[in-house]
């Protein structure tokens, strides 16, 4: 079968990396997931710590990962952020249909697609963003996780102007944000999320749509194709900015999208893992 990588996600697999003739052992931390509630974050240091030693290259997704990974991987430790298939999602670019759940709603529309974690959303953030706009349409995508069941969702939910529109599958997704005017990542900025470059940004931007976002430290280098912001009525400003004057999408050619899709970033990946196999 030729050369064999072990390219693995997470650093419970000793027992395959021994097990496996592996001419090179990939480890793409994409999380921190030692910070997710519920996990035993002394053990999982304590594994990670090892795979950062052995593995012959590690990928991360986000600068506080990055510097993670680097305390023990050093230059083994390459920063490449998440990316998005842009030309699915440029396929909201087109004309094309609305989906009737969205189409029956009127006014603008402010959209969240992903799971509505409490660790990862800024619930009381954005509850106070929907309190100081009653006239814009407040869209959430996705479902609160198994065993989740948070109060401010609940109370978001008996709003006129929150639209819960549940789960939809990945090859929809464009149609949806086709029919939006702003995209939004209203993220907490702590814990888990300090961690975090969101997946979605990509998507949004290839989709075309203006994007407005908490000031997670993994976006400031998009300062400007994005809005970021830090509190409620700057949110509140941001999007009535862009509602009196939407600005133009950034171009599918342009560097700051085109080099973020999974074929650019698996490219670049390559030319750092063929090295370590051929040695």
């Amino acid at each position: 079968m030729g050369d064999i990588v072990v390219w693995t996600y997470h650093p419970y697999i000793s027992g395959i990396i021994e097990a496996i003739p592996a001419a090179a052992l990939v480890y793409h931390c994409v999380d921190d997931l030692a910070a997710i509630p519920g996990v035993d974050a002394t053990i999982f240091r304590i594994m990670e710590d090892n795979l950062l030693a052995r593995a012959d290259l590690v990928f991360t997704t986000s600068p506080y990962l990055q510097d993670h990974c680097a305390r023990i991987a050093g230059p083994r430790a390459i920063y490449e952020r998440n990316v998005a298939d842009i030309e699915h999602f440029a396929e909201a670019r087109q004309s094309g249909a609305i989906p009737d759940d969205l189409g029956r709603i009127n006014g603008p529309k402010l959209c969240y697609i992903g799971v509505l974690s409490d660790y990862k959303l800024d619930l009381d953030f954005i509850e106070k963003c929907i309190q100081l706009s009653p006239d814009w349409n407040w869209i959430f995508i996705g479902e609160e996780p198994e065993r989740q069941s948070n109060p401010i969702i609940a109370r978001l939910a008996e709003r006129s102007n929150v639209h819960f529109l549940g789960y939809k599958t990945y090859d929809v997704l464009p149609d949806y944000l086709r029919g939006i005017d702003v995209a939004l990542l209203p993220n907490l900025t702590s814990g888990y999320m300090s961690g975090v470059f969101p997946m979605k940004l990509y998507e949004y931007l290839a989709a075309g749509k203006p994007v407005v976002a908490t000031r997670m430290a993994a976006l400031s280098a998009l300062a400007e194709q994005i809005s970021i912001i830090d509190t409620p009525q700057e949110m509140v400003e941001a999007v009535t900015t862009i509602l009196a004057s939407p600005p133009e999408p950034i171009a599918l050619g342009h560097p700051d999208l085109a080099n973020f899709s999974w074929n650019a970033r698996l490219d670049r990946m390559m030319q750092r893992l063929v090295p370590i196999i051929d040695a």
